[in-house]
């Protein structure tokens, strides 16, 4: 009889403790739930299960950011707000079965960008400026960097193609302008990795890839090595080429690469300009007429068509004094033939 008392408050205990850790509470309050998704989370373990271990996680992506992070990303609280907007309509694929394995399938894409978006941190911080031995100066031209949290955080499961946030980026592009990857290092890193760097210049959903024409020139020149036909990429809001720049230094590094690699010089923006005529508007880094005379015979020589007008009706010499005086006070074979050229 008395072995059979123990065994009842044993079996009592051992109930009563299933019946405490069957009832998981979610990282909200359940008695102030107010939609049908926070309701359904309220009443099952897996999912709040599932909403304690978005809500850890997307704290820690929260408190990073804002320590060590400025402004490149979008807010982590705005992209929460997205995410809960689409738990709470309910947004996941049509054919799903019922509104748990809808809102079970949030919680696991919830979770799989807030993993990504840490691993895009850490690669936006990998790398830091080494510094002289002897002066402890820094040292521009050298990178110290240590890929142990990127490898810690893609071992936890983070993709290195998959989005930082609701519909946005891959993980790869840190602050989505490919600013990290002017570090070499850096680069090398994320295709050690798998990263699709290639499909930057049409992700859609990365601005409509916009920012391609920021990507830095080592990491454009190796995306157009591997994939030979995003040499013309043309950017969908502003129908500009990879040429359309006023940066002398860009174009004479770039110039004899694109046109090599089959780039079309002659396409036109949204008001009808050619890459020449945008680099005649205000060309940066140009120290004298003659060397911006030297960049007009690099866009010819690339077969760039000179006769082309903007919507004004004007040619890429139009309204050009500075270049028009220079070729008239300084003729020469080479003056006198752009003059020619530009002439219509």
């Amino acid at each position: 009889m008395l072995m059979f008392k123990f065994l009842l408050f044993v079996l009592s205990g051992v109930f009563y403790s299933a019946e405490i850790m069957a009832a998981v509470k979610p990282s909200f309050d359940c008695a102030n739930a107010q939609t049908e998704a926070e309701k359904l989370v309220c009443a099952d373990d897996e999912l709040a299960k599932l909403d304690n271990e978005l809500a850890e996680r997307y704290t820690k992506i929260k408190r990073y950011q804002a320590f060590v992070l400025d402004g490149g990303y979008t807010p982590a609280r705005k992209v929460w707000k997205r995410w809960v907007d689409k738990r709470d309509k309910f947004e996941c694929d049509p054919k799903t079965k019922n509104k748990k394995d809808c809102l079970k399938s949030i919680y696991l894409y919830g979770i799989q960008w807030v993993k990504n978006r840490q691993l895009s941190f850490y690669l936006d911080t990998a790398c830091k400026f080494a510094r002289d031995a002897e002066t402890g100066m820094i040292d521009y031209s050298r990178n110290i960097c240590d890929f142990k949290l990127a490898d810690k955080a893609i071992k936890d499961g983070a993709d290195i193609n998959g989005e930082i946030a609701v519909d946005d980026c891959p993980a790869y592009m840190g602050d989505r302008n490919f600013d990290q990857m002017r570090k070499k290092e850096v680069f090398d890193y994320v295709l050690s990795k798998g990263a699709n760097v290639t499909e930057y210049v049409s992700n859609k959903k990365c601005y409509g890839g916009a920012y391609v024409l920021m990507t830095p020139r080592n990491v454009l020149k190796k995306i157009i090595e591997m994939k030979p036909e995003a040499v013309n990429y043309v950017d969908p809001l502003l129908h500009r080429s990879l040429l359309f720049s006023t940066n002398a230094k860009y174009l004479s590094e770039m110039m004899p690469f694109l046109c090599a690699k089959g780039i079309d010089p002659n396409v036109q923006d949204t008001q009808g300009y050619t890459a020449l005529m945008y680099f005649l508007t205000d060309s940066l880094g140009v120290k004298s007429t003659e060397e911006n005379l030297k960049m007009v015979q690099m866009f010819i020589d690339c077969g760039t068509d000179v006769r082309l007008k903007d919507k004004s009706g004007r040619n890429a010499l139009a309204n050009r004094q500075r270049i028009i005086k220079f070729i008239k006070e300084k003729p020469s074979p080479l003056n006198e033939e752009i003059n020619k050229l530009l002439s219509y």
